[in-house]
Parts: structure tokens; C-alpha cells; sequence
């Protein structure tokens, strides 16, 4: 699902219920609209679950501040064509990747450690498409390493956000100008 499931079950559920509540001041049928409000709620509160199951799981591989978001890999793939990118190989998983920035950490060590939880989901998850979206600077090692892959056809990282817009008073203020995305497909045997 990942954050941009969590945005677009959000868009449902809101539009679906200004149509119920429209509906039935007007006396229209909208019991599908009801049944698809009562679906993308019940995604909307499971993903706050899904989400915290998964900071537990990377904390647990050893990921200090990066948290790892299982999507399915076909959502991911269809999330990267969509907003214009490509990745020519193909994976066994993928994950959305999250960055926990605690309060009063330097740039510096922000750095330092953001590096050593990224090399260490790539030696530790190898055959595993990673993608995100920041405001966040990325280590010069991982830099490089889509530099390198890019070159084949599997990482990519370009300007702005992802083609689902974040939901509204979701997540962070993400600043429009410095607003990156990016994927890089880790396959087996290349750690």
C-alpha cells in the first residue's frame, strides 16, 4: 500500500462520502458509495497498524533511522511508470523507504548514520526495489550507487514528487523545490 496507498484510499474516502451525504440528502441510491467509504476507511486505519509493524521490523534488521515500507511489487512498479520512470530489471520485493529524523541530530551525523542504514537494507535485502520521496539529502555512496545503476536502466532520481499528490495534513511540509523521487533495484549478487 505505502503512503501513496494511504493518499489515494483517503482521496476515495472523502469523495465517496460528500457522494453519500449528497446522495442521500437528494434521496439517491449510494449504498456502493457507502460500501466503498467503509473500504477505504478500514485501509485508512489499517495502514497506521501496517506502519508501525513495519518501523518494528526495521528496527529489529538493525535500521536505525530508516524505516522500510513493504508495498507489493506490482504497486510500486505501476507508482514508478506513472511518474515517469523506468526500471528495466525486476526484483523479488519492494519497499517504500521512510526516514525518521530525530529532533537536535547534526547534519553530519544525520548523514553518517542515513548511509549506514542504507548500505546495510541493500547487503541485507538483496533482489529488492527500493523507492522513495524526500526533501532529505541522500549520502554521496548512495548517489553514486544510482549513478552507477542508472546507467543499466535500474535506479533513477529525479525532481519532484511522486503522480498521486500527498493527502492533505499528511506527513510533512515537503518543500516543492527540493522535492525528489527515486527508485534503485538491488539485484542478487551485486552487494
Amino acid at each position: 500500500m505505502g503512503t501513496k496507498g494511504r493518499d489515494l484510499a483517503l482521496y476515495l474516502f472523502f469523495a465517496s462520502a460528500v457522494v453519500v451525504v449528497a446522495g442521500r440528502l437528494d434521496g439517491l441510491h449510494v449504498m456502493p458509495f457507502f460500501c466503498l467509504n467503509i473500504i477505504t476507511g478500514t485501509a485508512v486505519l489499517y495502514y497506521y497498524y501496517y506502519q508501525s509493524s513495519a518501523r518494528k521490523w526495521s528496527r529489529e534488521l538493525g535500521l536505525k533511522h530508516v524505516v522500510l515500507l513493504p508495498v507489493h511489487y506490482r504497486w510500486a512498479m505501476a507508482m514508478i511508470s506513472i511518474s515517469g520512470g523506468k526500471i528495466a530489471g525486476r526484483g523479488r520485493r519492494a519497499f517504500e523507504v521512510h526516514i525518521d529524523v530525530p529532533a537536535g541530530l547534526s547534519l553530519h551525523r544525520f548523514l553518517k548514520t542515513l548511509d549506514g542504514d542504507l548500505n546495510l537494507a541493500r547487503i541485507k535485502l538483496p533482489d529488492t526495489l527500493f523507492f522513495w520521496e524526500t526533501t532529505a539529502p541522500i549520502p554521496s555512496s548512495i548517489r553514486g550507487l544510482i549513478r552507477e545503476k542508472s546507467k543499466n536502466g535500474n535506479a533513477f532520481w529525479k525532481p519532484g514528487g511522486w503522480a498521486i499528490p500527498r493527502f492533505p495534513f499528511t506527513g510533512r511540509n515537503m518543500k516543492k523545490g527540493v522535492l525528489r523521487r527515486g527508485a534503485i533495484l538491488i539485484q542478487k549478487g551485486e552487494v
